[in-house]
């Protein structure tokens, strides 16, 4: 019988006030009758550190330590989210997301760190810069490139400026679960950063 595959991701979680802040900004650009873009649940709302995608559940406690073991090197550091950004940009964004700014040298360090500590592990290292960020929607696959640019316009409209500040406390292991109205997060292991 094949092992179960789990789908985990490490991630710095953001505090409860930001991520009420974040669904009430999804809520002014939520579109009436269709809306092109499918909007982050609050639960979703996370710094993606390193995907790690499906991996056999027996690893999961050499995982554990790897956090375990890049946290307890990490100092807590600030970061600030704010600013309105797109993947790609323009008319062909398929992500609409909030951008950090704040202590982005500890936070590029700790995910530089964690590249090497995964690659150790037999994960393939990402080959595209790391681009903090927290995903606040995604564009739907069958929205038209008018709908898509409309989706663009209207978030660029906001003027979104900061949102908030937070002390980055430690990492987190992440299940995602994939389903029909989105993915499913679950906190599987927390490794805090020296105080």
């Amino acid at each position: 019988m094949p092992e179960t595959a789990l789908r985990l991701f490490v991630a710095i979680d953001i505090p409860k006030p930001l991520k009420d802040a974040l669904i009430s900004i999804t809520e002014r650009l939520t579109l009436e009758h269709w809306d092109p873009v499918r909007w982050v649940r609050p639960e979703g709302f996370h710094i993606t550190i390193k995907f790690l995608g499906d991996t056999p559940a027996s690893r999961v406690s050499t995982i554990e330590q790897a956090i375990a073991n890049l946290a307890s090197q990490q100092p807590r550091f600030d970061l600030t989210l704010g600013g309105m950004g797109f993947f790609p940009s323009g008319a062909n964004a398929n992500h609409i997301y909030v951008g950090l700014s704040g202590d982005l040298a500890a936070l590029d360090n700790l995910q530089r760190a964690a590249e090497a500590a995964f690659a150790s592990l037999g994960y393939v290292p990402e080959n595209k810069p790391f681009k903090p960020h927290i995903t606040l929607g995604r564009l739907r696959k069958e929205a038209t490139l008018e709908q898509r640019d409309d989706a663009v316009r209207h978030a660029l409209a906001l003027g979104l400026g900061t949102v908030g500040s937070f002390s980055a406390d430690g990492l987190r292991l992440m299940r995602s679960t994939l389903a029909a109205g989105g993915s499913i997060y679950e906190e599987m292991r927390f490794a805090g950063f020296m105080v």
